[in-house]
């Protein structure tokens, strides 16, 4: 999540940021690097657990709660000061994926 997301929302925040404007809560972030860290890390934590379910390695695991560890951690990346949103967004997805049942 954090490998995907940062560093598309870094590369998209900063290309189209002026574009998007930023967010109403932390005006240092935009809505492009938070978007694009939403989706970016959704399709590919999709990619590995489908690639780790056709192996056997894990079961099926809900789109719902991928869905809902990549949009915890687009949201927390948006509201953490930018010194700690990487341990903020690794520590809140683990939470959010055993909370999820993942």
């Amino acid at each position: 999540n954090l490998c995907a997301g940062d560093g598309v929302a870094d590369i998209f925040g900063r290309a189209y940021g002026k574009l998007s404007g930023n967010l109403p809560w932390n005006r240092t972030k935009t809505w492009a690097g938070t978007i694009s860290f939403f989706v970016f890390s959704f399709l590919v934590a999709e990619l590995y657990l489908a690639a780790f379910t056709h192996i056997g390695w894990l079961p099926p695991t809900p789109i719902s709660s991928v869905c809902g560890v990549a949009l915890i951690g687009a949201l927390v990346e948006s509201v953490s000061p930018s010194d700690w949103d990487n341990s903020a967004v690794a520590v809140a997805t683990y939470v959010g994926s055993v909370l999820l049942g993942l």
